[in-house]
């Protein structure tokens, strides 16, 4: 069976045919010529150079995506006209499955693989997949853990990192492209990476000159100026990914906390509801006895009837927010979220005052501060990188069939790459540009810190200053509340003068429990925008 594929999801592409479930040519497209200029003269110079015409094909397949919606489109009508002329099948394959199957033939079962692309404007297509123990190229080999999707890298891996499979290997151009991004996010294997040695080679030949047997042991060398920005990069990196996770671990508390919150507000609102749907009552029990006594009139009663009912009504709303607030809090914890299954035994009261700010750098300072060591190392391991590393080879030649040379010849040797035509100009440019745009990240963490942090003070101080306002009116409000029920009790008011008086102090108490939640909220604001650098 004869199968021709191409690919026109890359700037490049690519052209292969298949016969027999082998591959028997390929080529990679120019980069620097456009899909429209290349196709369809590439695909038949293919099939020319195996001395096989398109209507020998059996089976055309192409791309279908991801990737440049006008590559896509040229390469699905070029295969289409062909396989129409020829009345040929044509089969559409997901670039992201064709590259883990290609990357992952040799990956043992339950690895789990990510495949990245690139999407432009530093972002990726992504897909991840576990292997399975299916053979090899096999439909069901890769099963899709996370459906393909498109977004920034960093997002990706952080959304990857809370999954219970991890990815263990990076395949596609989208991984090459960001491999500072996924080392950063992996610091423990960067680090041990950085500090491993470089891995000796061993060569056995055979020549029919004397000696004829050749065994070659081949040491790379590392230039001692070079290990230390390596190490010094891939150790920044790593305490800036710890104090990523710091951060992210300060940022999931404070959800928790705040939805804490909100669920001992909603509670405390559901309390109140009901107990003023109860002192509601109350009062329409006394007008009604008041009606029956002849000292209030039947419009006193009707009143109380409808400011109860209101008050009923209210009170089923707030039940139902209180409740709606203890799902999310459960959900936030991990919990079902269908029925209620925590108590809340906590109520709300004033927090505690601040103690002194950390001393440190806040986190998300700290981890611009990492980034831009980091890059610094980068950089100098880029310049000092110039002169490639040597490497020293060892060996034994044996062999000779005229007894001249009995035994083994020992041989040694070293190997000194010249830098005539490549100096590391472009990884230069690359990592100075890096370091600068670190460094600007770092600026502008700096501003957004120190705008944070005091933002949350000013927040703090003012609902401290509410909380302690709202005290004072409480009392006052529940003061003359009871005073009018009980004036009215004598006949000395009028109703609605009581349900006026009544109206303030649950609004009081209202804002005062608003308040306190608030007041909660910008303590927790504060303790996560002064967290400071975390440290193993």
């Amino acid at each position: 069976m004869i199968v021709l594929s191409l690919d026109t999801t890359t700037r490049a592409g690519s052209v292969a045919l298949v016969e027999d479930d082998a591959v028997t040519a390929e080529r990679i497209g120019d980069a620097s010529r456009t899909h429209g200029e290349r196709l369809p003269r590439e695909l038949l110079a293919l099939l020319g150079a195996r001395g096989i015409g398109a209507a020998d094909v059996d089976l055309f397949a192409v791309a279908a995506g991801p990737g440049s919606f006008t590559g896509l489109r040229i390469g699905i009508a070029t295969i289409q006209g062909l396989a129409l002329v020829h009345r040929r099948r044509v089969a559409a394959v997901s670039a992201l499955d064709a590259i883990v199957h290609a990357a992952g033939h040799d990956l043992s079962a339950g690895t789990t693989i990510a495949v990245w692309m690139d999407a432009q404007r530093r972002d990726v297509f992504s897909a991840l997949y576990r292997i399975s123990s299916r053979p090899v190229f096999d439909r069901d080999r890769a099963i899709e853990i996370e459906a393909p999707s498109v977004g920034n890298p960093i997002e990706v891996l952080s959304r990857w990192q809370a999954l219970a499979e991890p990815p263990a290997v990076f395949a596609g151009d989208g991984a090459i492209l960001h491999t500072t991004v996924i080392r950063a996010q992996c610091p423990g294997a960067d680090v041990r990476a950085a500090r491993a040695l470089p891995n000796p080679s061993v060569s056995a030949t055979y020549t029919k000159s004397i000696p004829r047997y050749h065994a070659i042991l081949d040491l790379p060398l590392d230039w001692p100026w070079l290990r230390g920005p390596r190490v010094g990069g891939a150790v920044a990196l790593s305490a800036a990914a710890l104090d990523r996770y710091a951060l992210e671990r300060a940022l999931a508390r404070f959800e928790a906390e705040t939805t804490y919150t909100r669920a001992l507000a909603a509670a405390a609102h559901a309390r109140l509801s009901r107990r003023n749907a109860l002192d509601a009552d109350t009062l329409l029990r006394m007008a009604t006895l008041r009606r029956d006594a002849g000292d209030a009139s039947e419009m006193d009663v009707r009143l109380a009837r409808i400011n109860a009912g209101q008050l009923e009504n209210q009170a089923a709303d707030d039940s139902l927010g209180a409740l709606a607030a203890l799902l999310d809090l459960q959900q936030v914890m991990g919990l079902p979220g269908d029925t209620g299954r925590l108590v809340l035994a906590d109520t709300l009261a004033p927090p505690p005052p601040d103690g002194v700010a950390p001393v440190g750098v806040p986190l998300a300072i700290a981890v611009a501060e990492a980034n831009v060591r980091a890059s610094e190392h980068a950089l100098t391991l880029a310049r000092a990188s110039n002169i490639p590393s040597p490497s020293i080879q060892v060996g034994l030649e044996s062999g000779d069939p005229t007894g001249a040379e009995p035994g083994s010849l020992p041989t040694v040797g070293i190997s000194l790459p010249l830098p005539l035509f490549n100096q590391n100009g472009g990884a230069i440019g690359r990592a100075a540009a890096q370091r600068d745009r670190a460094t600007a990240e770092l600026a502008l963490a700096r501003r957004e810190s120190d705008a944070a942090i005091a933002r949350a003070e000013r927040e703090r101080t003012l609902a401290d200053a509410k909380v302690a306002r709202d005290v004072r009116l409480l009392a006052g409000a529940d003061s003359v509340a009871a005073m009018f029920l009980a004036a009215y009790a004598e006949g000395a008011v009028s109703l609605p003068n009581v349900l006026e008086a009544q109206r303030n102090a649950r609004d009081a108490l209202g804002r005062y429990v608003d308040d306190l939640a608030a007041a909660h909220t910008a303590a927790d604001a504060r303790r996560v925008v002064t967290a400071t650098e975390a440290r193993p």
